[in-house]
């Protein structure tokens, strides 16, 4: 549990600023989409859900983790129920671009491309959720967890955010 104290009071501050980070990413994604949701195609409004829940994912975490006088179990089980939320929703999105009609080639391309780095932060999340629990807190892996879980969801929601814009500024151009 020290250990656990410690680590949280040391890293409280890369938590911030990842706290900001993915609201600042997860306001721009909101306003960017909600101006003109017509130029979303069936691909594209399933990638900006996805960065969206990615992008609140890394809000949830790191504000999770900066609440006081929680305790471990509590930080734990929200972080698990996050992280299950987040893969369940994954699941949604890629099943319902499987049913679009889009060529074979562009799912399975699309899927490794756009979907690989959110899954692995999802994952990574849910892990660090399951070890806090089990170690209380002790446990070295679940503290690098802790650290890359959000950054690689923060790089994936940044990178799908980006991908998005390029689609609709192709889409106006047209």
């Amino acid at each position: 549990m020290e250990n656990f104290n410690t680590f949280m009071e040391s890293s409280s501050p890369y938590f911030a600023a990842v706290a900001q980070v993915g609201g600042a990413m997860l306001g721009l994604v909101f306003v960017a989409f909600t101006f003109n949701p017509r130029a979303l195609g069936t691909r594209e409004r399933n990638l900006a859900q996805q960065t969206f829940a990615d992008l609140l994912m890394v809000l949830v975490v790191a504000l999770l983790l900066l609440l006081p006088n929680v305790s471990i179990g509590e930080t734990a089980g929200l972080m698990i129920a996050a992280a299950v939320f987040g893969l369940v929703q994954m699941g949604r999105n890629l099943r319902r671009l499987l049913h679009c009609g889009a060529d074979a080639a562009w799912n399975r391309t699309s899927m490794r491309r756009h979907y690989s780095l959110s899954l692995l932060g999802h994952i990574g999340v849910l892990v660090a959720g399951v070890l806090l629990l089990v170690q209380g807190g002790a446990g070295e892996t679940m503290r690098d967890l802790l650290l890359l879980g959000p950054m690689a969801l923060l790089v994936s929601g940044s990178r799908s955010a980006w991908l998005l814009v390029v689609s609709n500024a192709e889409n106006t151009d047209r």
